[in-house]
């Protein structure tokens, strides 16, 4: 598992939504877990949830596009259930539209918790 650690000196909110989500996020390199200092969290989480949201979705040729459609459903019904298994789990989508899908393309879930026992 790729991790990133932000504390309280440097809010990395681009830096955290470029190294999640280039490439679609398709990439083993890809962060998939953000631990934040609990005295920013709350800032993080709104800014982090707000610049995901901003990112351009359509195909890939389409400029300034970096959300694209995911290579098969499979991708998406895999993503779902995982959104599905962490909301079991106590945590919470905090993007608007997070974990919604169309045909295949996944907008990115941007899921908080401070509760341990979630997947990696």
């Amino acid at each position: 598992m790729v991790g990133v650690i932000v504390l309280p000196e440097r809010l990395a909110v681009r830096e955290c939504v470029a190294g999640a989500l280039s490439f679609n996020g398709q990439r083993c390199t890809a962060i998939k877990m953000i631990w934040v200092h609990q005295s920013i969290a709350e800032q993080f989480v709104k800014r982090f949830a707000e610049a995901v949201n901003a990112l351009k979705r359509g195909m890939p040729w389409e400029p300034d596009v970096v959300i694209t459609p995911l290579p098969d459903k499979r991708k998406c019904e895999y993503l779902l259930e995982c959104v599905g298994d962490a909301r079991e789990r106590g945590a919470e989508v905090v993007n608007e539209g997070g974990g919604s899908v169309v045909e295949t393309l996944f907008h990115p879930a941007v899921r908080c918790t401070c509760q341990s026992g979630l997947p990696d």
